[in-house]
């Protein structure tokens, strides 16, 4: 039996830090609170959440001295990764199944991709464990890790690959929709062109499909999108909402959907899944081509 409680056990960044120069493991500082602004700073303070330092890993190109975490080298593009497990578990490092999907797009474009950074966001508990890490407390790292990303390696936001499956993929939409409406003018938005009684159920940052609020305008300015997903997907109709709401916002060449007959929710994560698993990885690798050579 390997489900316990609520899920399935996942590697403890701290205990890898023994191995962490093999493994790519690093460590990032919370990001400053001078980047924390608007409703999202609002709500770090009514639930008392704080930036932390965090763990991320890499995987891909090592440089000459073996190391991962290297400065970016002249127009290098990266995929940064926010890995899926409902906020409630998952893993960052990418040797585990968590991030089988981060690898896997990694793989499937090396004319593209040399690396891939994902992020080891906190996760969250409640009732009854103790509760920890409310919203926004995974933004804040992601936030944290793709400042690491332009801030400390010189990433070039246009070149950076934003991505993640099931709850990773909301933390990269969370992510992405927060840099475009913040202007944070260290932090661009990562563009080609470089530029009620439970109020969460209707608050276009953790629900963004939510049919109880009006969402025109809250997405617009976003960068380019791919979404994959398939008719047997739980959250289905969420999905063609959202698609709907971005196509809306930006106009239908903003945005890439494609919906697999028979597949099911994270399939990317399932080696199993095919011919599906394949030809999503090649759809993707299609549209990060046609992203960079625009």
């Amino acid at each position: 039996m390997i489900i316990y409680d609520i899920g399935i056990p996942t590697s403890d960044p701290v205990a890898r830090k023994k191995d962490a120069r093999r493994l790519g493991q690093v460590w990032i500082d919370g990001v400053p609170e001078d980047l924390v602004v608007g409703e999202i700073a609002e709500m770090a303070q009514k639930n008392n959440v704080k930036p932390a330092s965090v763990a991320g890993s890499w995987a891909g190109k090592r440089n000459e001295a073996g190391e991962y975490a290297y400065p970016a080298l002249l127009d290098e593009k990266i995929l940064y990764f926010c890995h899926g497990g409902s906020y409630l578990m998952g893993t960052a490092a990418l040797d585990d199944l968590s991030s089988l999907p981060a690898r896997t797009i990694l793989e499937g474009a090396p004319e593209i991709l040399d690396r891939a950074f994902g992020i080891e966001y906190r996760l969250c508990s409640a009732a009854p464990f103790e509760p920890a890490n409310p919203f926004p407390a995974a933004l804040l790292d992601a936030l944290a890790g793709y400042r690491y990303l332009v801030s400390e390696l010189g990433f070039d936001p246009q070149n950076i690959v934003v991505a993640g499956d099931s709850a990773g993929g909301n933390l990269s939409i969370v992510l992405i929709r927060y840099l475009t409406l913040s202007s944070l003018a260290t932090l661009p938005p990562p563009r080609p062109d470089g530029h009620g009684v439970h109020p969460e159920l209707h608050n276009p940052w953790i629900s963004p499909a939510s049919l109880r609020t009006n969402t025109a305008g809250a997405f617009q300015g976003l960068p380019p999108v791919i979404i994959i997903t398939g008719s047997l997907e739980q959250t289905l109709d969420p999905v063609r909402t959202f698609r709907d709401r971005l196509v809306e916002d930006n106009g239908e060449e903003t945005v890439k959907y494609i919906e697999y007959p028979e597949a099911t929710h994270d399939f990317l994560l399932m080696t199993w899944h095919e011919p599906e698993r394949s030809q999503a990885t090649d759809e993707i690798r299609r549209w990060l081509e046609t992203l960079f050579k625009a």
